[in-house]
């Protein structure tokens, strides 16, 4: 009781943070360099020990914001899902810990495409997706209806041991036919065996029309425009990713290591002899502060357009009361 006391100490008071670290360093080097079935079962136990007292600190620093992040949200799942799928330690996964497993394995996939959005290269890509997938989701729920609208007509007049066996079967099959595998060969042929054929092409004509053409064009045109306007601001979108990301970071360091990492003062000689290194980041350095330079004069624009809008939109009332 007395160190894991001291643990939660360490990890409480930052002004004790070495001790903290140390403790897992020394964690780690047991581990590495212990027989192997001992390394096995202590490398999982200290590494999933680190990675949840870092989360327990991030959650104590960030508070409420820490919550709110969908990312965190998501690691959340992933950790929870994966040690119930390792307790017990053995090999007879079965059942329920196959799915538990599962679901980690794909949180685990995800968490890792989401940290991609902080990169240069593919940051715009994963924002791109992200927002698309928010634009689906609020989406879904009128397509939802539709579903049941559909699904519940056709369980109600077909017959039941071809199309409509089952409610659910069903409603997955409705699901399918809006994507356009509309199998209207297998589930609606022949007419003769069919109870109310007349009215079942009647609303399979309109299912065709509505759902895989106008649904699937409406949710193209939602993603065309996601695009654009991800494209329009993807740079100002990363960059705030970044800063962020910096500040979190200048949150959970203690304040020995602020402290010396910290430039008061700098003094540039553009003419002196400088090493490659220093010459790549002051041309970093450069092209930063320019493109921040753009973002800003592109920042007040915009905001004077949406003055320029308000004073516009302000006019015709005062003419109207005769001002």
């Amino acid at each position: 009781m007395k160190s894991l006391f001291f643990v939660f100490h360490c990890v409480l008071a930052w002004h004790k943070f070495p001790f903290f670290f140390i403790f897992f360093i020394l964690h780690h080097f047991v581990c590495f360099y212990s027989e192997e079935e001992i390394k096995y079962v202590l490398w999982d136990r200290v590494s999933g020990l680190t990675n949840y007292c870092f989360f327990f600190c991030s959650w104590f620093t960030q508070r409420m914001a820490y919550v709110r992040n969908v990312l965190n949200i998501v690691e959340w799942i992933c950790y929870i899902a994966a040690l119930v799928f390792v307790i017990p330690p053995c090999d007879c996964k079965l059942g329920g810990k196959l799915e538990v497993g599962a679901v980690a394995l794909f949180f685990g996939w995800m968490n890792l495409i989401l940290y991609f959005r902080r990169l240069s290269s593919y940051g715009q890509y994963v924002i791109m997706l992200t927002t698309m997938f928010a634009t689906l989701v609020k989406v879904l729920v009128l397509w939802m209806l539709f579903i049941m609208a559909f699904g519940t007509t056709f369980y109600m007049i077909m017959d039941k041991e071809s199309f409509s066996a089952k409610f659910g079967y069903s409603m997955f099959s409705m699901f399918v036919m809006t994507i356009g595998e509309l199998n209207y060969h297998d589930d609606f042929m022949p007419w003769e065996n069919l109870p109310f054929a007349t009215l079942t092409n009647i609303l399979f004509i309109v299912l065709v029309l509505g759902m895989p053409i106008i649904m699937m064009n409406m949710l193209v045109g939602l993603a065309v425009g996601d695009i654009d306007k991800i494209q329009q601001n993807a740079l100002m979108d990363r960059y705030v990713l970044q800063v962020q990301l910096l500040l979190d970071i200048e949150r959970t360091l203690p304040l020995f290591i602020l402290k010396r990492v910290q430039v008061h003062s700098y003094a540039d000689y553009p003419n002196a002899n400088q090493s490659f290194v220093a010459k790549k980041m002051y041309e970093m350095v450069k092209d930063q502060t320019d493109i921040i330079k753009e973002l800003n004069q592109i920042s007040r624009l915009k905001q004077k357009s949406k003055e320029e809008k308000k004073e516009e939109s302000k006019l015709p009332g005062f003419k109207m009361f005769g001002f």
